[in-house]
C-alpha cells in the first residue's frame, strides 16, 4: 500500500486509557486489579498519567504475526494494600511500528480496536486498556493459559482433539462467529491459531484486523 501522510493522524484516534469492562466479564477480577492499579498510578503523578506499558513486565514471547508480536506480561508492582501470591497474567499485543506510515495497516489497528471495544460475547477475547506512547501502539487483552488451538493440535495424538471436545470447540466458534455478524462484523480469519483456549477449556476469538464492518441486519 501506498505510503499516507494521514496516517500519523489515524493514528491518533487511539487513545490511551482503560477499557470498560462489558456485563459479562464483570466477575473477571482483572478488572478490578487493573483499575485498583490505575487509581495508584494517577495519584503518584497527580492525576496526570495512568499505567504506561512500562509498568508492565514481560515473562515472555507468546507470538509474533505479520503486524504484531504478543507478550506474556505482569505488574511490575500489585497495587497498594493488594497482596497477591500469584500475580494475574495478561497478553500485551504490541503493533509493529514501522507499518504504520502505511494507511491501511492503521486502519486494520482501529478496527480491530473498534471490535474489540464494541464487543461483549464469552467467546470474544477481552481488552482491558489501549496503549499509544509516541505512537508505539499496544492492546492489553485477556490471557488464555492454554494458548491458541494449533499449538493444542501439536501436542495431541495424530487423531487429533476426542469427539466431544472437537464439537465443543467448534460450537462455541460459531456461536461467537454468528454473534460478530449480528453485530455487523465479518471476521474474516479464522484459522487455529486464532481461537484461544481458556484455563476452564472455553475458547475466545481473536486476532481481527483483517475484519470488515458491515451493516447489522435489519
Amino acid at each position: 500500500a501506498a505510503s499516507s501522510g494521514s496516517s500519523p493522524l489515524l493514528l491518533s484516534r487511539l487513545r490511551s486509557g482503560p477499557a470498560s469492562p462489558k456485563p459479562h466479564q464483570t466477575s473477571d477480577p482483572n478488572w478490578s486489579y487493573l483499575e485498583r492499579a490505575e487509581r495508584d498510578r494517577l495519584a503518584e503523578s497527580g492525576g496526570i498519567q495512568g499505567l504506561r506499558m512500562s509498568d508492565f513486565a514481560v515473562r515472555k514471547k507468546l507470538g509474533t504475526g505479520s503486524s504484531a508480536t504478543v507478550y506474556l506480561v505482569e505488574l511490575k508492582t500489585n497495587p497498594s494494600g493488594l497482596a497477591c501470591d500469584r500475580k494475574p497474567k495478561f497478553a500485551l499485543k504490541c503493533f509493529n511500528k514501522k507499518d504504520f506510515d502505511r494507511k491501511n495497516r492503521v486502519r486494520r489497528v482501529l478496527t480491530e480496536h473498534s471490535i474489540l471495544c464494541g464487543t461483549d460475547h464469552p467467546f470474544v477475547v477481552a481488552l482491558y486498556r489501549t496503549f499509544n506512547e509516541n505512537g508505539s501502539v499496544a492492546f492489553l487483552m485477556e490471557h488464555c493459559e492454554r494458548g491458541d488451538l494449533y499449538q493444542m493440535l501439536q501436542r495431541v495424538p495424530v487423531h487429533g482433539f476426542p469427539e466431544l471436545q472437537a464439537k465443543t470447540y467448534a460450537a462455541q466458534v460459531v456461536v461467537a462467529l454468528q454473534y460478530l455478524h449480528v453485530q455487523g462484523y465479518v471476521y474474516r480469519d479464522l484459522k487455529p491459531e486464532n481461537i484461544l483456549v481458556c484455563g476452564d477449556g472455553h475458547v475466545k476469538l481473536t486476532d481481527f484486523d483483517l475484519s470488515r464492518q458491515v451493516d447489522p441486519p435489519a
